[in-house]
Parts: C-alpha cells; sequence; structure tokens
C-alpha cells in the first residue's frame, strides 16, 4: 500500500499541515465560544444595571437584543409599548421617534412624511397646518418646494405643476398670480 492508502490521499508533509490547520480551527473555535460566552455575560451585566426591575428588563429585551438599545429607548421617555409601535414603523433611532411624537404625530403618520423626503417633523407640521397632506407634499419637495412656498403658491390658486411651471420662468407667486389673472403666459419681461 502506498503513502495514499494509508493517508487518504495526504503526503507525510500534507499529513502535519492538516493535523496544525485542525488545531487551529478547534483553537480558533474555542476563542469564538469564549468570546461569546464572555459577551453574553456583560451583555446579560448591563441588563440588570440598566433595568434592575425584572418586569421592565423582560419587557426590553422582548424589543430588542442590545441593552444599550433598549436602554436608549427607556431614557427618551417612550414606553415599551409605544417603543414597539415605533420600531415595527421601521424606526430604530428613539431620538427621531420622540422627535416625531413630540409633534403629535403616530408612527404611521410619521413613516408615512419620511417616506414621501419629510424627514423633520417641524416641515411635516407646517405642511399639515397649510392643509397639505404627504402625497401632496411629495410633488412640492420634489420640486424644491418648502411648506411655506407651496402654501403661497396655493393661496393663489395654483397646483402643483402650474407653480412649478411658473417658477421655472422666475415668477413668484403673486407676480404669477397677477399675470394668470390677465392671461399672460409669455416669460418674464414679456407681456
Amino acid at each position: 500500500m502506498g503513502e495514499e492508502g494509508l493517508s487518504g490521499g495526504w503526503g507525510l508533509i500534507d499529513m502535519d499541515r492538516k493535523d496544525r490547520m485542525e488545531r487551529q480551527e478547534e483553537v480558533f473555535g474555542i476563542l469564538k465560544s469564549w468570546k461569546e460566552r464572555r459577551k453574553a455575560k456583560e451583555s446579560e451585566r448591563l441588563w440588570v444595571r440598566y433595568f434592575p426591575n425584572e418586569k421592565e428588563r423582560e419587557r426590553w429585551r422582548g424589543l430588542v437584543d442590545d441593552p444599550e438599545v433598549a436602554r436608549e429607548w427607556a431614557e427618551s421617555g417612550i414606553s415599551p409599548s409605544e417603543a414597539r409601535r415605533w420600531m415595527v414603523a421601521g424606526f430604530t433611532d428613539p431620538q427621531i421617534a420622540l422627535d416625531w411624537w413630540d409633534f403629535g404625530f403616530t408612527p404611521r403618520e410619521a413613516k408615512k412624511w419620511m417616506e414621501v423626503g419629510v424627514t423633520n417633523p417641524l416641515d411635516a407640521s407646517d405642511w399639515e397646518a397649510f392643509g397639505i397632506d404627504p402625497e401632496e407634499a411629495r410633488e412640492w419637495v420634489e420640486a424644491g418646494v418648502g411648506p411655506e412656498d407651496a402654501r403661497a403658491w396655493r393661496q393663489r390658486g395654483f397646483s402643483v405643476k402650474e407653480a412649478i411651471r411658473w417658477m421655472r420662468r422666475g415668477f413668484f407667486p403673486d407676480e404669477a398670480a397677477e399675470l394668470k389673472s390677465r392671461k399672460v403666459r409669455g416669460k418674464k419681461g414679456e407681456q
């Protein structure tokens, strides 16, 4: 029987390399397991430190795996049940959720505004105060128009598309309204 029959195709030098590789993998496995156990112990220590009350700790643990993240949510003043609603809506940063919450938005409402490009709850509040819903706001936002300007155009009877045409020609809402009332369609400076 040749070397191949004894070692399954591995030469003596290759067998030594194979043994070293297997031992290395075993050591790496032990180190990885040790690091995971250490991380789990540290995580448990933080859970107990941040949430001494076991019931509260378990409520937060049911939401997130990381005690640091749970602490951020808890410190924001949002309850675990309210935090769950925000997380389900896709909000992972408690400060962002709190900002929207402070302006009276529900997670669903805040998500709608964010989906149309309105990321600031103050702006969303302005859009709503001017009677503009997220879908209409999307058109204004895509055109680079903020809530105040959109309101000015709407108050003068312009749709989003009309306002954009007039703005591209260099007109302000008052000028455009004056010319529109006289049925003038020309470029700025023309009659």
